[in-house]
């Protein structure tokens, strides 16, 4: 006991000093002979005679073991905080006769402990306010996520806007080429019904031999003037009235048969004109 750093003490039941070892003598400043048989150890802090004094009845009348944190003051003057353990002692029949108690100086731990809390507290402030920055820098982050969210969806709305009226203009585009072609083949179709013929019919007239350079003159005028429109100009030029009008009916989908019946004429004659058309377009 006299070799260990605790400070140990023994009392008897009247409360009375029965023995401290060479620790506590040391912390004190006392000898042991100085105090046996009193009540009294000046190293008791005078705020905590009182609590002390209770907790060792507690010991005596309950028969318990008790721990507390006590104050005592070294014959240096320093307050010392201690862990003390009180436990009673007994007599062969179990009687308490007494009390032991070992004090274990925690001063170090104890300001080590409010170091450490201490800088706890210093971290817990510093990521409280870390955290207060980052749930500000969050928000603005989702406000601009939201705001790049709006404008991205308006682009796209934009862009669908712009591919429709893209789309629109294409179809627009190839139904106004459709509607030219159509009605250059319309003006072709109507020269080569109309006025080819007519101009046939000049130049086979017996009236016409001295008017027959006008005529080839305008069959050529008009001929240079419907191939401005369309590359097919010569081919139409090349088909007969009749080869026309039987094309004209193939393409709205009649046959032969069909046609034969419609212009008062025999299969074979319909089918020696389309044999004609065929080597004329090149089919």
């Amino acid at each position: 006991v006299n070799n260990i750093p605790d400070l140990v003490w023994m009392k008897n039941r009247a409360l009375q000093y029965l023995f401290i070892n060479r620790s506590l003598e040391i912390f004190c400043g006392i000898t042991g002979e100085a105090i046996y048989g009193t009540g009294n150890i000046p190293c008791l802090h005078p705020d905590r005679k009182d609590a002390c004094l209770r907790h060792d009845m507690d010991v005596i009348k309950m028969g318990i073991t008790t721990r507390h944190e006590e104050m005592l003051i070294g014959c240096n003057g320093q307050e010392h905080l201690v862990d003390c353990v009180r436990m009673p002692i007994a007599d062969e029949s179990g009687a308490i006769i007494g009390i032991v108690g070992i004090c274990h100086d925690i001063t170090e731990q104890k300001r080590k402990e409010k170091e450490l809390q201490a800088k706890l507290d210093a971290i817990t402030r510093t990521v409280e306010e870390k955290s207060d920055e980052l749930a500000g820098v969050t928000a603005e982050l989702q406000i601009r996520k939201s705001d790049l969210e709006r404008k991205h969806a308006e682009l796209e709305s934009v862009r669908q806007q712009v591919t429709d009226n893209r789309n629109a203009l294409s179809t627009l585009a190839r139904n106004m080429e459709n509607i030219h072609r159509e009605t250059e083949h319309q003006i072709l179709v109507e020269i080569r019904k109309i006025l080819v013929p007519i101009i046939q019919r000049l130049r086979n007239s017996k009236g016409s031999g001295s008017s027959s350079n006008d005529i080839n003159l305008l069959a050529t005028f008009l001929e240079d003037q419907t191939s401005r429109l369309s590359g097919n100009t010569r081919i139409i030029f090349s088909l007969s009235p009749a080869e026309l009008q039987i094309a004209s009916m193939i393409k709205n989908g009649m046959n032969s048969e069909e046609i034969a019946a419609h212009l008062h004429v025999s299969v074979n004659t319909i089918k020696t004109h389309r044999k004609n058309i065929r080597r004329k377009l090149n089919l």
